[in-house]
């Protein structure tokens, strides 16, 4: 859906570059957040739970 005027608009390219600028910004926080919290459970493993038995009752 296209929401810009049909004479076209001097904002498109400003408005494409802040977008992109958002979006690699959030990128550079959220990647390396990801990799540290893969990192972690790779070197402190959950312990597993005791082994729960399940009974089916007929």
């Amino acid at each position: 859906m296209n929401t810009t005027s049909p004479q076209g608009s001097t904002l498109g390219p400003l408005e494409d570059l802040g977008w992109t600028a958002l979006s690699i910004s959030v990128a550079l926080v959220l990647l390396p957040a990801i990799g540290l919290k893969a990192l972690g459970q790779s070197f402190f493993p959950k312990t597993p739970k005791a082994e729960e038995r399940h009974y089916l009752i007929q």
